[in-house]
């Protein structure tokens, strides 16, 4: 029960209740997968804790209960996932996710190379205003979801979307063919003599494979709790359940009869599926020990109404310059772009302070991974 209390405690005092978003543009009906799920700016703040972002055992005793969690975290993985996906596919997929960090990482030292040294600078100052006003950003003292993630992380994307071997195989084939593009705008053809690049037209992808169903505006989405799960999950799932009703066109019902519907459970950490998965009768979203607040619960309730990360938004680069040097490999998928033919934000603005959107500062470091292209955006949300 303290636990419970606890928990919801910490939902009060880091995130403002749903009504929070009164002047908001609702999300048009049917939207898939837009990203910003549009929120007003949140700026509270909390006293920095000692090793900000850092949990190291102390001793043996502790270092063995740590594995003991991360043993128990990775069998509750298996077992959630089981019925949805199953642990073969899986383990094609954290095969895919590895891929898919190794080519990120191969790209980001390249653009380090080539990326001002004054952005390094910059973040690296505003670093230093942070730590000499001894306050971070709401949420800092608490486990993001990243870290609550740490057991099962190579088993998803950015942190916290479960996918399919068939996205994530659709999503290499991407990258491959903005590569060869890359390449062909780096040919320069000399023609009456003016220089022209030459752009490679890309092959239109239908993107078949994310989330393009969209759910019924007209039908209420179907939710339904595990028998296992806390009061205090229940409570924050209901509390994003209104967030979503309040800022959408869509409704929910809980305990709804049939298919395709929703189940919540704890499943080793704080994760969802994107989007309506045309292909399962039940998907899932996952609120472990630690997830059971308010902020989580909207942000994977989010993810399975078809919103990515704000950070992924296609057209991300207009609005955050990344800071490539501060970024380490466990970063190396958060900032994979979606592409134009799976991303359509239907005209939302970029927002800062989106619930969907991560925040600027690495969890596991502290180091200030995103700077806003608005300078008056920095040091709030982000």
């Amino acid at each position: 029960m303290e636990d419970e209390a606890a928990a919801e405690e910490a939902a009060e005092v880091c995130v403002r209740p749903p009504s929070f978003l009164h002047n908001s543009p609702r999300i048009p009906c049917g939207v898939s997968s837009p990203h910003a799920a549009t929120s007003k700016r949140v700026r509270f703040t909390s006293k920095k804790p000692s090793n900000a972002g850092e949990q190291r055992p102390k001793n043996e005793a502790e270092f063995g209960q740590m594995e003991v969690k991360s043993e128990k975290a990775r069998d509750d993985f298996a077992r959630a996932v089981d019925g949805p996906l199953g642990m073969a596919q899986m383990r094609q997929v954290r095969a895919d996710l590895a891929e898919l960090r190794r080519r990120l990482m191969a790209n980001w030292e390249r653009n380090e190379q080539l990326g001002p040294s004054a952005l390094l600078a910059e973040a690296m100052a505003m670093a230093r205003r942070r730590e000499a006003n001894g306050a971070e950003r709401v949420g800092k003292g608490r486990e993001s979801i990243a870290k609550l993630n740490g057991a099962i992380d190579d088993y998803l994307f950015q942190s916290d979307i479960l996918l399919s071997a068939n996205q994530t195989s659709e999503m290499l084939r991407e990258m491959e063919e903005q590569r060869e593009e890359d390449e062909a705008q780096e040919i320069v053809l000399v023609e009456e003599g003016t220089a022209r690049r030459r752009r490679r037209r890309r092959q239109a992808q239908t993107g078949h494979n994310f989330p393009r169903n969209q759910w019924d505006p007209a039908r209420p989405v179907p939710f339904v709790f595990d028998a296992k799960i806390g009061n205090s999950a229940r409570k924050a799932v209901r509390q994003a359940v209104r967030f979503w009703t309040d800022h959408t066109c869509l409704t929910f019902v809980e305990n709804g009869g049939g298919f395709p519907r929703v189940r919540i459970f704890s499943g080793g950490g704080c994760f969802s599926q994107v989007g309506k998965v045309f292909h399962q009768r039940e998907q899932v979203i996952s609120l472990g020990r630690g997830c059971e607040q308010f902020g989580i619960a909207a942000h994977e309730l989010g993810h399975t109404l078809g919103f990515f990360h704000g950070q992924a938004r296609a057209d991300r680069d207009q609005f955050v310059n990344i800071v490539y040097s501060n970024l380490s490999p466990q970063m190396a998928g958060q900032f994979a772009k979606q592409s134009n033919e799976n991303n359509d934000n239907f005209g939302v603005k970029y927002d800062y302070g989106s619930i969907m959107h991560y925040s600027d500062t690495d969890s596991a470091t502290s180091r200030v991974t995103m700077l806003a292209k608005e300078v008056s955006e920095r040091g709030g949300h982000l």
